[in-house]
């Protein structure tokens, strides 16, 4: 007889899997697709009942962030995450359309700002070029149409100016005048500098600085234009215009589009020049400036 007390036992291992579920998740992802594509199909039905309709969406994508927030502790939680991206998909829509509606309002009232603000640091300089360009021409009889020369002008050229020598009512002071011969005035000079811009001052970085238009950085002069014209009369008359259009002195690129309406607008509508400027090389307006 065959002896099987020492044969070998063998042992059997039956693995089994259990499929795993995530119901909240699961949940989460399908009202998260629920709400996503119901507004679409009111949109495209048209149905009466929308607003109604449009509160159960909202109640819907809710419950799906909601359910799919949960559903991102328990495994797998691969459709739970897919829930949260679609669920918080129509707040980054909201948040980019907020965006795109507050810069279509705030747009204009920031380049409204910029003009006013801009165009009056352009209007202050080029009233001082003004003012130099009359005290050029009140010595020289003519205007200039050369930074260089303007420049050179208010720092080192002096202006006679006529003052009394003694008090008219001083009769005694009157008569020893008379007797010397002499007449009651007296000319004196003062430099061109300490007077035409009164009652400001101005430095000799000011002077030098008055070609350039604000805000361009010393980078872009003013148009600055001098010369005689005839008037009707056959009289030569000394004429100057200095300007700046807007797009020298406003941000083309952070505004392009207002500031091609803008130019458009005063020409086309208002048959003004876009920009600053005074006086004319057609005609003599005494300098006159189109912001007055």
């Amino acid at each position: 007889m065959i002896n099987q007390t020492n044969k070998p036992k063998q042992t059997i291992v039956i693995q089994t899997t259990t499929k795993m579920s995530n119901d909240m998740g699961t949940a989460g992802f399908l009202l998260a697709i629920i709400s996503l594509c119901l507004p679409i199909f009111l949109f495209c039905t048209k149905i009466s009942s929308w607003p109604i309709l449009l509160s159960l969406c909202f109640i819907l994508w809710l419950l799906g962030l909601i359910f799919s927030i949960i559903g991102l502790r328990r495994a797998p939680n691969g459709l739970a995450k897919a829930g949260v991206i679609i669920s918080l998909f129509p707040f980054v829509i909201l948040l980019l359309s907020l965006y795109v509606i507050y810069d279509q309002i705030s747009t204009p009232i920031r380049f409204e700002s910029e003009v006013r603000t801009k165009t009056a640091e352009v209007i202050d300089r080029i009233k001082n070029i003004r003012t130099a360009q009359r005290a050029y021409k009140s010595k020289y009889r003519h205007f200039t149409g050369s930074f260089d020369s303007l420049t050179a002008f208010v720092l080192n050229d002096t202006l006679v100016f006529e003052r009394k020598i003694v008090n008219e009512d001083n009769n005694a002071a009157m008569e020893k005048l008379r007797k010397s011969g002499r007449k009651n005035v007296e000319q004196f000079r003062v430099a061109v500098i300490d007077t035409i811009f009164s009652p400001k001052k101005l430095t000799p970085k000011h002077v030098r600085d008055l070609r350039y238009i604000p805000g361009t950085k010393n980078k872009t002069q003013f148009i600055m234009e001098a010369g005689l014209i005839n008037t009707p009369s056959k009289t030569l008359v000394p004429v100057v215009e200095v300007r700046a259009p807007y797009k020298l002195f406003l941000d083309t690129i952070k505004y392009r589009q207002e500031i091609i309406n803008l130019i458009d607008d005063e020409v086309n509508n208002y048959n003004r020049y876009p920009g600053v400027k005074f006086g004319s090389m057609e005609t003599d307006n005494n300098e006159a400036g189109n912001w007055e």
